[in-house]
């Protein structure tokens, strides 16, 4: 059984620059797949894509160009 914490009301936040995420869990029983979309550039017209599968603690880098905030289209966990 898996239980993912997140606000489904709301969507995380990355700052244009350098973001690191750090994923953590209690146990891997199978490696876990996440998956960041957004959207960046003038008027968000440049769509980007990260994907990376851990087996254990990870730290994730995650680089936005551009001077404005980037807009976040999905965040999704798979196992």
């Amino acid at each position: 059984m898996s239980h993912f914490q997140l606000n489904r009301y709301s969507l995380p936040h990355l700052l244009a620059g350098p973001n690191t995420v750090h994923i953590t869990a209690h146990r891997f029983g199978s490696p876990l797949t996440v998956r960041y979309e957004w959207s960046e550039g003038p008027d968000w017209e440049e769509p980007r894509l990260v994907e990376h599968t851990v087996e254990q603690d990870s730290t994730i880098a995650l680089d936005v160009v551009g001077p404005a905030c980037p807009r976040m289209r999905a965040l999704t966990f798979s196992a």
